[in-house]
């Protein structure tokens, strides 16, 4: 009967043989599946970090062209308070004959070359033509109309 008993027993040691090998089969499976699921996620937190890093850089270019608009902006605003030559322009007649600007509104006559410059200049009148009273133009518009009066020697 001892013998029985010895078979019976390392019949009973090869079934749980048996079944320890397809748990640790099983488990060998599971092992290999985690390591796959973490390579995954190694490549997924590498992905993720070259997305946060493509982000940050995005945010920072937006912050720059945010402050770009800023200074644009501030720039329109600068040119949108000075009256524009045009504008200024419109205020007054050209008179072509004399090279100056009439005022629309009192009649004075203005310097061309200031006007240009943005600049109301008013002319001083002169018995010849026109001066301008802006001390660094200066400039002389003469009468074409203007005729000098020619003395005659007194004959004796």
């Amino acid at each position: 009967m001892g013998a029985i008993k010895d078979v019976v027993d390392l019949t009973t040691q090869l079934a749980s043989s048996i079944q320890d090998r397809k748990v640790s089969t099983e488990i060998f499976k599971i092992q290999s599946l985690i390591l796959s699921v973490q390579k995954e996620d190694t490549a997924l937190v590498s992905e993720n970090l070259d997305l946060k890093k493509k982000i940050f850089e995005l945010e920072k270019e937006i912050f720059n062209l945010q402050n770009k608009i800023l200074v644009l902006e501030k720039d329109n605003l600068a040119l949108k308070e000075k009256p524009s030559p045009v504008n200024l322009q419109d205020k007054y007649d050209f008179i072509k004959e004399l090279g100056i600007y009439k005022s629309k509104e009192s009649g004075h006559y203005f310097c061309t070359s200031c006007l240009m410059k943005n600049i109301e200049s008013p002319l001083t009148e002169k018995q010849s033509g026109w001066h301008c009273e802006l001390k660094d133009c200066g400039k002389y518009y003469s009468n074409p109309s203007y005729q000098p009066q020619i003395r005659r020697r007194p004959t004796y």
